[in-house]
């Protein structure tokens, strides 16, 4: 366990936290603190409180720390909701958007060609595997050259592929029970990790193909295991 380590373990077993943001950029508590007062903090509730702050939503009757305790002051959502649909894309309300940023089977290779989504693609130990899960965005100095933690228009994006929606990985669907070896192997490397370079332009981050940062990591991946080995008899 490396000092740091034990610091922080001290630390937490001391009633501390653990600053998990080491970047530039203020954390979730200061915003809403900043925004929100306590007592208006607890007549809405955390959960109602942070929906609209992470949203950069207006707030009505939350101020900052005045007024009587008669009851719940009205909070309102600063957008119109969007109709029911059963259609598959995604909606938001109007004066919002939502890009695509990295997706299944995108290649991370220049050597990878484009995703043809028809089932008939190979190759996912270079393209993005299915299910985006848990992300973690790790900042690059404008260069791409070393490490910054507040670097915030070009970093690495990690991110984990926990599942599969496996008929449609395949031309013509899933084979029932036995499956076949050939979809099994194709399958496997769709699970894993992700590591892509990302870059922002002209205010979007766009993930770059053949960025030499990009890296799969799949359950293929060789492993090297260093350390003390276990006693065994």
């Amino acid at each position: 366990m490396n000092t740091t380590t034990k610091m922080e373990l001290a630390a937490l077993a001391a009633g501390g936290e653990e600053n998990c943001n080491t970047s530039g950029n203020a954390s979730l508590m200061d915003v809403l603190e900043a925004r929100l007062s306590r007592r208006s903090m607890l007549r809405v509730g955390i959960g109602g409180a942070g929906a609209a702050v992470l949203g950069t939503l207006p707030l009505t009757g939350c101020g900052g720390g005045g007024g009587s305790d008669a009851g719940p002051e009205p909070i309102t959502l600063g957008f119109n909701a969007v109709a029911k649909s059963r259609a598959d894309r995604v909606v938001v309300p109007t004066g919002y958007t939502a890009t695509v940023l990295y997706a299944t089977g995108d290649p991370i290779a220049a050597d990878t060609p484009a995703f043809r989504n028809d089932g008939t693609d190979t190759g996912y130990e270079t393209r993005a595997g299915d299910q985006h899960d848990g992300m973690e965005y790790f900042g690059l100095n404008d260069a791409g050259t070393s490490a910054d933690a507040g670097g915030s228009s070009r970093g690495i994006l990690a991110m984990n592929h926990e599942a599969l929606v496996d008929q449609f990985l395949h031309a013509n669907g899933t084979t029932p029970n036995p499956r076949p070896v050939a979809e099994a192997d194709k399958e496997i490397p769709a699970h894993g990790l992700s590591f892509v370079e990302v870059r922002k332009q002209d205010g979007k981050f766009r993930y770059v193909k053949d960025s030499t940062y990009n890296r799969r990591v799949t359950p293929n991946t060789p492993c090297a295991w260093r350390g003390r080995r276990a006693a065994t008899r």
